[in-house]
């Protein structure tokens, strides 16, 4: 059994605007490797950096943007489809085709009166086979492409977190410096 020891400091950030208490865990394990752990009310999120150049876990942390930390804390997505909006997003094409001349006034009034009646919850009816039928139809081929989308609240929400942590590693690294 071969045993390593690393160094962790640990950081409770409190009194965040708008967030319950941050707990975060720094780990250099070895010259250019780190791990950072973030624990904030229920949830966490970790990530491990096998190449930081000669940085350690904080000052690397601090020199990355937010969608590369976050892409390797977490899954989450920045946008998701906007369901709640996809019936009037429809019918803007609809009218655009329409204009276009690409659909005659029956087809028109057969599809805006499908997304009437089917659209209620948008989000299952699409995965549908007819709500399938009417996207293609009405956008195309790869019409899943084109859901309007919208913030996602986990992204923002993770994103601020971040941001807090990142203020903090740079007000402990400040305070070691002076």
């Amino acid at each position: 059994m071969k045993i390593q020891e690393s160094t962790t400091r640990k950081l409770l950030l409190t009194e965040v605007k708008a967030l319950d208490p941050i707990t975060v865990f720094l780990e250099d394990l070895e010259p250019r490797k780190g791990k950072i752990t973030i624990n904030c009310w229920d949830s966490s999120w970790s990530a491990y950096w096998g190449g930081m150049g000669k940085n350690s876990i904080a000052e690397f942390f601090i020199s990355c943007n937010n969608s590369y930390l976050i892409g390797n804390l977490s899954r989450v997505n920045a946008n998701i489809d906007d369901y709640d909006h996809l019936d009037v997003w429809l019918k803007s094409e609809i009218i655009k085709l329409r204009k276009d001349r690409d659909i005659d006034k029956d087809e028109a009034a057969e599809l805006w009166s499908d997304i009437e009646i089917n659209c209620q919850n948008c989000e299952h009816w699409i995965k549908s086979e007819s709500g399938n039928k009417l996207c293609h139809k009405v956008i195309g081929d790869d019409w899943w492409h084109s859901i309007p989308s919208i913030s996602n609240p986990e992204y923002l929400y993770l994103e601020r977190i971040v941001d807090a942590v990142r203020d903090a590693l740079k007000q402990t690294l400040i305070s070691k410096a002076a």
